[in-house]
Order: C-alpha cells, then sequence, then structure tokens
C-alpha cells in the first residue's frame, strides 16, 4: 500500500478546502485503513492545533535579544520574508532548536496563515513548525506597551514609563519636586503624582499635582490618559469659615492626596481627594469624577491637617474604606478617622471655635484621638502630635505612627497597632528614636517616668473614640453611622 505524502497530508489538515472533494474521499479512505498515515495524521493535526491555540502570544524583548545572538553566526541563512521560507528552509533548521528548546515561544498569526496558504514539504512537520516560530522571534518587533506604569520627575520634567522602563512621554511640570514613584516617594505626607486606572478598565492614567509655578497652578489636579493627553483639570477651590477662625475662611487650597477606592461587590472604582489649606488648616475629602474631575456630592470638612490616606478594605467586606491620619486642631491631639466612601459629608469631631459655619455633622465609622506623651509636651515644637502615617497590614491589622518629637536632636515616633475592624488599640511601641530620645532625657532628670510596659499601657488606654456625642475610652462606632447603616 502506498502511504500518503506528507505534504498531501499537510495541505488536508491546514487548508482542506484546497483540496478537492474526490482527493478528500481517497486520503479519508486511506486513514480508515492504514494505521501508520492515521498515526502521523493525529501527530501533525496535534501538531499544528497546539501551534494555532498558542498564536495570541507576541516574543518578549529577552526573546529577540536571545535570538538575535543565537542566531547570529547562521544569520546569513535567514529568510527577509516568509515568502522565502522554502529556498532558504535547511539553514533554519540547522538553528531552530537552539531558540525553541529553552523558549518555545508561540508564532504570529501571519505566519500560520502562510502555512495554511503555501504549505511544502520539510525534513519533517515538527521542524517546519518550530522554524516557523524562529521566524516569529527574529522577523517580529515587539508592539510598544503604552500603559504606564510609573513616572519619575527631575528638573520639572514629567517622565511616564511603561514595565519595560520605556518613556512614554514627557512633560513640562513646574514646581514638581524631584521624585520617582517606584520608590514611594509622596506617599507620606504629600503625594505629587499618581499612576491609577481610575475607570477599572485596566488602562492607567497619570494623576499630577504641583505646587504652581509658570502655567501650573498649584490649587488643581491634572488627569492624563495613557498617551499623555490631558482628560481634565480639577481645581482644589476655596476653604469655608471654621468657627471664630476667620484667618482661615475663603482661602485658597490645594491637592495634597488622592487615592482610588475600590468596591468590589458593585465592580467599581472610585476616585478620592483630599485637599488642604496652605496654612495646613482646614482639609476636605472630596469625590472626583473620573471623566471630567468635578467634584461630587458633600466634601468631609477637618478642622485640622491631614498627613496620611489610605483606601482599604478594612473589615473585609470587599468595599474599601477612607482611612485618614494627622491632627485635630480642636483637642490638639493626633487623630485617625474610618470614613464610608458612600458617607462623607460633613465635618469632623470639633470645639465650637472649630466648627464650620452651615454644615451639619460628619457621620464617621470611625474617629480616634491619640494622647500625647511627655516628650512631646517637653520638647515638640509642634502644637500637636500627628499620625504621620498609615499602613494596613492583613489581615486585621491598621499601624498608625504618631510623631511625638520632631528635628534632628530629639525625634520620636509611637508605633500604635489597631484591630482594622474594630479599631481596638492592639499594642503600643516606641521607634528606636524615640527611645534614644527619651532615655536621654530620663537620664537627666527632665523626665520622670522610666519607659516600660506599663508606660506604654497607660498609652494604650488613653485612646479615645468619638462616639457621635463625646469621647469615650472604649472602641466604638460613630452611633449616627450605625443608625444610618444597616449592619450584618
Amino acid at each position: 500500500m502506498e502511504h500518503i505524502r506528507e505534504q498531501r497530508l499537510e495541505q488536508f489538515i491546514l487548508d482542506a478546502e484546497a483540496v478537492s472533494s474526490e482527493d478528500r474521499k481517497l486520503i479519508e479512505a486511506h486513514l480508515a485503513v492504514c494505521a501508520l498515515c492515521r498515526e502521523h495524521f493525529q501527530r501533525l493535526q496535534s501538531l499544528y492545533a497546539s501551534v494555532e491555540q498558542n498564536l495570541c502570544e507576541s516574543p518578549t524583548e529577552r526573546d529577540t535579544s536571545v535570538a538575535d545572538r543565537l542566531l547570529a553566526p547562521t544569520r546569513r541563512t535567514l529568510v527577509e520574508h516568509p515568502k522565502e521560507l522554502p529556498s532558504h528552509q535547511s539553514g533554519i533548521l540547522d538553528v531552530f532548536s537552539w531558540i525553541i528548546e529553552p523558549y518555545r515561544r508561540p508564532a504570529l498569526q501571519r505566519l500560520i496563515q502562510y502555512i495554511r496558504i503555501h504549505p511544502v514539504r520539510t525534513t519533517g512537520a515538527a521542524s517546519f513548525a518550530m522554524a516557523a516560530v524562529v521566524l516569529s522571534v527574529v522577523l517580529t518587533r515587539v508592539p510598544k506597551d503604552t500603559n504606564p506604569t510609573h513616572a519619575k520627575v527631575e528638573n520639572y520634567v514629567l517622565r511616564v514609563f511603561n514595565k519595560e522602563g520605556e518613556v512614554l512621554w514627557t512633560k513640562q511640570h513646574p514646581g514638581t519636586p524631584d521624585g520617582n514613584t517606584l520608590d514611594g516617594w509622596g506617599e507620606m505626607e504629600h503625594r505629587y503624582v499618581g499612576i491609577e486606572d481610575i475607570d477599572g478598565g485596566g488602562a492607567n492614567t497619570v494623576l499630577v499635582r504641583s505646587p504652581g509655578a509658570g502655567d501650573r497652578s498649584g490649587d488643581s489636579l491634572y488627569c492624563y490618559e495613557g498617551n499623555g493627553e490631558l482628560r481634565w483639570v480639577s481645581s482644589a477651590g476655596r476653604s469655608i469659615r471654621f468657627g471664630n477662625q476667620e484667618s482661615v475662611a475663603n482661602v485658597e487650597m490645594a491637592f495634597k492626596y488622592f487615592v482610588v477606592s475600590l468596591d468590589k461587590q458593585n465592580n467599581r472604582k472610585r476616585l478620592f481627594a483630599a485637599c488642604g489649606a496652605r496654612e495646613f488648616f482646614p482639609t476636605k475629602i472630596v469625590e472626583l469624577d473620573t471623566r471630567t474631575g468635578t467634584q461630587i456630592g458633600e466634601p468631609y470638612w477637618h478642622a485640622g491637617p491631614l498627613l496620611s490616606m489610605l483606601s482599604t478594605d478594612l473589615d473585609g467586606d470587599a468595599r474599601d474604606e477612607l482611612v485618614l491620619g494627622g491632627a485635630a486642631n480642636s483637642y490638639g491631639n493626633g487623630f485617625v478617622a474610618v470614613l464610608d466612601p458612600e458617607k462623607i459629608g460633613g465635618y469632623s469631631p470639633s470645639t465650637a471655635d472649630y466648627a464650620p459655619i452651615g454644615v451639619r455633622k460628619a457621620e464617621e465609622i470611625y474617629y480616634l484621638v491619640f494622647p500625647p506623651t511627655e516628650l512631646h509636651d517637653l520638647i515638640s515644637q509642634e502644637q500637636f502630635n500627628p499620625v504621620r502615617l498609615l499602613k494596613h497590614r492583613e489581615p486585621n491589622s491598621l499601624i498608625a505612627y504618631s510623631r511625638e518629637a520632631g528635628g534632628l536632636e530629639n525625634p520620636g515616633t509611637l508605633v500604635y497597632t489597631l484591630d482594622s475592624r474594630t479599631m481596638e488599640v492592639k499594642s503600643v511601641v516606641e521607634g528606636n528614636d524615640f527611645r534614644a530620645s527619651y532615655e536621654r532625657l530620663f537620664k537627666e532628670g527632665r523626665l520622670q517616668h522610666r519607659l516600660d510596659s506599663a508606660y506604654f499601657e497607660k498609652l494604650r488606654r488613653a485612646v479615645l473614640y468619638w462616639d457621635g456625642e463625646r469621647f469615650v475610652g472604649n472602641p466604638v462606632m460613630n452611633r449616627y453611622y450605625k443608625e444610618s447603616v444597616p449592619l450584618p
């Protein structure tokens, strides 16, 4: 029995319509009775199905670099165009295994189309498929990734990069200080540039604020598309009057932070920003429309500066909360507030002299104030012991860093660990800078209490919680929030 030639089988598999109906019947009849040709047919069919299934992925720059190095000695044997494949096939097959075995990259669609249209006899069908993959590595340029992932500012020039470190675009941003988003730059006290998917579609935008210089206003937030086109500019606006604090009424505000809030329950993303007066008081939290940059709904007004802002799921319900840290002017304390993105309007707990005129009380989920230490009262040049940094550590810990003293000579930081679901303070420990400053002053007789476990337990118990009407010593939610939101 004469077996079916390999080229004829390949054509039958790759372009059956090009085979006459009479030939198709003959091939099918032969395969039904010839086990050898049937096995060979099934092997070829499986091979080409596998090649075609993986055609969606282009070779990476690393593959191209490796291919260039390995193929350099035999470059003269490679074709310049797929149509030249038959006449250059032997040279390609000499080198295909060096590339295919380590990397096994998929071929491109245009090459498999060539195989369909121009089936050729090879030293083996597998060799032909591998030769096609080699060509895809050698002849194809990797499309440039246009999605921004990080940014750098140097000498007031903003450079935006993709994940491969390629520069996508640059812009002048006068007034914006030097920094790199890969280094966490701007996350602690001021955020100048952020790369965020604010729409939920997988494409990043670039958010930039500037202290203001040249044609860049310090009270505005700029949103750029991934290709560098300006989507919108949003103005921070002006402050309102707070009690008898006439000096801060109607003053210009500037953007300080911006975060994306994720609601997995409703598959939704929202953009929130914090704006502060140049005098660091007051602060407002606003939601921005991601398409236009306009402010949505009622803002949250806080009588005091903001130094840290997070959007994170504290209680594991698949919905982010907004977490704020800073100082409360009314009480002279550091504070932490937890807000529901659905209910951010109103003003923070405040005494009458710091209460905004014509604004309702807010309904925070939680609002805590932290006691200043003896170290703070003795040497700090600040009125407050502000919470300067917040971190959410899975599964259920919120870390708050309070600045008890400032300056190079007498620094001091305390670290509070809270249960992120209940805001109960689990522990208080000193930073290395706090212990060094405290013990030096204790030895000098300027501080009276030893820095022991009893000292930190006293601090832990001194944290106070706002119940909606007053501060209490046990962890509680704002009663008005509990009444307005059905809780499980």
